[in-house]
């Protein structure tokens, strides 16, 4: 019995690290695009001249406009990570009716491991990824007005918090 709780223990530590980093990823990725400086600590000409094959991808032009590739983007962020999130839940909760049913006890240790998982730092992946967005969002807006200029700054009016990063990828440009 021991060794089962063992087992449900270090299980929940690790699907539990998983669901919390969707949550400390989402709020990373406001803090770095409403942060100018560390912007420009990492976008650079290079990085929109010589985009990797996704953000290039992504940023394919269109009939629509490329508002609608920030769209998709965007979209195809939220959606990974609220899989992620669902999928940690589903786990977290099967481990929790097996700790229960094993010994009632273990259910409250499964709980303190859940809440302590969650004090650890953001990984390193988990910021390569937000980071990873933030560029394909700069090469997008670069892409945009070097096509129509006069159209991406009428976007970029009105979607304020897009501001710090269209901002830092005018000044490179």
């Amino acid at each position: 019995m021991l060794f089962a709780e063992i087992i449900l223990a270090i299980a929940t530590y690790v699907i539990a690290r998983q669901f919390w980093a969707c949550f400390k990823r989402d709020k990373y990725l406001r803090q770095v695009m409403s942060n100018e400086s560390h912007l420009e600590s990492f976008i650079s000409r290079d990085v929109l001249e010589n985009p990797s094959p996704l953000m290039s991808h992504f940023a394919e032009p269109n009939d629509v406009g490329y508002f609608i590739n920030i769209k998709a983007i965007s979209a195809a962020d939220r959606t990974s990570t609220l899989r992620i999130k669902v999928l940690c839940t589903v786990a977290l909760l099967a481990i929790a009716a097996v700790s229960y049913f094993i010994v009632p006890s273990y259910l409250l240790i499964n709980a303190v491991v859940l809440f302590l998982a969650g004090l650890g730092a953001l990984s390193e992946p988990a910021k390569r990824s937000a980071l990873h967005h933030v560029m394909c969002l700069a090469f997008i807006f670069h892409k945009w007005h070097m096509k129509d200029p006069a159209e991406c700054e009428r976007f970029f009016q009105q979607a304020f918090a897009l501001r710090p990063l269209y901002n830092v990828v005018m000044k490179i440009h």
